[in-house]
């Protein structure tokens, strides 16, 4: 079980992770964004809850992650965000 007022930081890395995972992927060269949709999928949270937490993390300074206007909505991970993943 995880605490509450915790969640949401766990939210955060878990995001982090996917969109880190997903950018690192060979089948993923391009560096295409991940759909709001797809990464609500693979954290099973709701897509306004994965929405929000992704929004926190690119309006932190620097951003983590930036918004893409692509199927609706998507993420992808910023360099700043891939140097996160190692802290």
């Amino acid at each position: 079980m995880v605490p509450e007022n915790e969640f949401g930081i766990d939210l955060q890395d878990l995001i982090l992770k996917l969109l880190f995972d997903y950018r690192m992927s060979p089948f993923n060269s391009s560096n295409a964004p991940m759909p709001l949709s797809s990464l609500a999928g693979a954290a099973r949270v709701g897509p306004k809850r994965v929405e929000a937490i992704a929004d926190s993390l690119r309006e932190l300074s620097p951003p983590l992650v930036e918004r893409v206007e692509f199927q609706g909505g998507a993420y992808r991970i910023t360099g700043q965000g891939i140097h996160g993943v190692f802290i």
